[in-house]
């Protein structure tokens, strides 16, 4: 609120850049009473050398000044990452089409003319201060965002290279099987029990090669599985042929594994040799 501002709010920084003092002062004054920090620079080589200390939140920024004029100014801190957040307000005499676009191109949010209405400057003080508020504030949401997705995709790496350690060190079986009933991956147990390796046994040659029996019943239940009307499916008795021709008779508990939106992504399948068993 104008006279009453809360010292525990943030305070925004203003910058005046112009080469007339009364210009400078006239701004100043018509801003003394909203509780900006008010900065002055008398051209825009000291303005920039000011920015360097501090960047303000606004700048109000004339056009004609000798050696480095406002457009240049507004070009430079447009074109820099820590000072292209800055808004800019062209404060100017010149009131020609010309000169607005050019300052729109020099990257300037603003446009008031000479004499300054006190009403005026105070109401687009506020809307551009406003707007970089919003923008600040978008700006850190998305900062957020994008840590907790670092943070998660980190998460879901730890628990993919846990789950993938677990899979491949258990002391059973186990086969990830595709929705069309292809072995995608098989852990080391399973490459021993059968002894091939786990490259091997991705090949459909060989997956059709160690089944000894009838894939009919499996390929039912995996569709039942899909639909939900089945939760698991188990064979006590099926039988492999090994890689040196051996047959090895086993168990398998085959299960349907979904994703988030429990739509089915592919089957997990437990296979325990019967044979020792049966032989001990």
């Amino acid at each position: 609120m104008i006279g009453n501002v809360d010292s525990t709010e943030y305070r925004a920084r203003i910058l005046i850049v112009d080469d007339d003092r009364q210009n400078r002062q006239l701004l100043e004054v018509m801003l003394a009473t909203e509780g900006y920090v008010i900065q002055t620079a008398s051209s825009g080589e000291e303005s920039l050398e000011m920015v360097e200390q501090q960047v303000p939140d606004l700048m109000l920024l004339d056009l004609m000044m000798p050696s480095m004029d406002g457009y240049e100014v507004a070009e430079r801190l447009k074109a820099g990452k820590t000072t292209r957040s800055i808004g800019i307000i062209i404060v100017t005499s010149l009131n020609d089409r010309q000169a607005r676009l050019h300052s729109q191109r020099a990257g300037a949010d603003d446009f008031l003319t000479k004499p300054v209405d006190r009403t005026e400057l105070l109401l687009r003080v506020r809307n551009l201060l406003r707007i970089k508020s919003l923008s600040g504030s978008q700006d850190q949401f998305n900062r957020k965002l994008e840590a907790e997705v670092a943070s998660r995709t980190a998460a879901l790496s730890e628990s993919e290279r846990f789950y993938r350690e677990t899979f491949d060190a258990a002391p059973v079986g186990m086969a990830l099987i595709g929705l069309d009933g292809k072995w995608l991956r098989a852990n080391k147990r399973l490459c021993d029990l059968l002894g091939y390796g786990n490259e091997e046994l991705q090949s459909t040659a060989i997956q059709d090669a160690i089944r000894c029996d009838a894939v009919a019943g499996e390929a039912k239940a995996f569709q039942q599985m899909i639909a939900g009307t089945l939760h698991h499916h188990v064979v006590a008795d099926k039988q492999y042929r090994r890689r040196d021709g051996s047959i090895v008779k086993v168990s398998v508990r085959s299960s349907v594994h979904r994703d988030p939106a429990s739509a089915p992504r592919h089957f997990i399948s437990v296979i325990e040799s019967t044979t020792d068993q049966s032989a001990g």
